[in-house]
Order: structure tokens, then C-alpha cells, then sequence
């Protein structure tokens, strides 16, 4: 299972993004596996596996802008599925993780929504976390300028006080 603090849910600055996905979880190894849609899919492991034996993990999710997208995207790979005959029961299919990531991209063309991977969207967060870090560097550069500019040192010279 992947630890709590490894979330791949988008953060930017703090804030958790609109962006939602389709996830794949299922048992670490074999079938089946559940093909859901949420904002973050660590969560949703963590609700399945109180009531599953089987060690389960997210093998791959398909990052799309938005709750409703995600929805689509769902219902689309859900439709493929179908007429592969692969549904187990509910939102469970006999499929790999690889067949799973396959049908998310095919489905994603279907309606035409993109998606981003999980490496993408690290990609993406990490950049964006970076781009976080420099705004804050210069605030403080920027803060500590003007605090030298009005903390000047006292006049060296002759004493004139005497």
C-alpha cells in the first residue's frame, strides 16, 4: 500500500487542485479490478481495503481537470469493458493493469477528453512546486532588501558628542 503522505493528488501551493481521475485498483497481483473515478485514489484504497483481505493497490489512474471529466472517462471505460465482456460485478473488470491504462486511453479519445498520467501529473506538480519555491525566494529577497535598506549602519568617524 502506498503510505498516506505519498498522495498523488495535485497540491499547488496548499491548495488541492480541481483535478480528479480514473483509477485502476485491484490486488497487487491478478484480478479483478476496480475502474473508478475520485479526486484522490489513495483515499479510496485505503475505504476498499478495510473490507479486503487481499493486499489491493492503485495501479494506474488517468488525470483528467475535473470531477464531471473524470465521470465521462469512467463511464466510457466502463462501456468498452462491457462490450469486451470483462465486467466481474459492479465497477470490478477481469482485466491487467496494463489492459486497464489502455482502456482509459482509448476511451479518452472516444470522448475526446486528454488525460495525464501519474508521471505526468508528478511532472506537472513538481514544476509547479518549484515555481511555488522561487515566488517564495523572492518575497523574501525582496523583504530582506528593504529591511537593509532601512536598518543602516551608524556613521563611523570622529566622535562628536563630546
Amino acid at each position: 500500500m502506498r503510505p498516506r503522505g505519498d498522495s498523488l493528488v495535485p497540491v499547488i501551493g496548499g491548495q488541492i487542485t480541481d483535478m480528479a481521475c480514473v483509477y485502476a485498483i485491484g490486488p497487487a497481483r491478478g484480478t479483478p479490478i476496480k475502474i473508478g473515478y475520485g479526486r484522490d485514489p489513495n483515499e479510496r484504497l485505503s475505504t476498499l481495503q478495510i473490507g479486503n483481505w487481499i493486499e489491493l493497490k492503485v495501479h494506474t489512474c488517468a488525470w483528467v481537470v475535473d470531477l464531471m471529466l473524470a465521470r465521462r472517462l469512467e463511464m466510457a471505460c466502463h462501456e468498452l469493458l462491457d462490450k469486451a465482456q470483462k465486467r466481474v460485478r459492479g465497477e470490478w473488470f477481469t482485466i491487467t493493469p496494463d489492459w486497464a491504462w489502455k482502456t482509459m486511453c482509448v476511451a479518452s479519445q472516444k470522448i475526446g477528453v486528454p488525460i495525464r498520467s501519474d508521471r505526468e501529473m508528478e511532472q506537472i506538480k513538481q514544476v509547479r512546486e518549484d515555481a511555488e519555491l522561487k515566488r517564495m525566494l523572492r518575497i523574501i529577497d525582496v523583504t530582506y532588501d528593504r529591511a537593509m535598506v532601512d536598518k543602516k549602519p551608524p556613521a563611523r568617524g570622529i566622535n562628536t558628542s563630546q
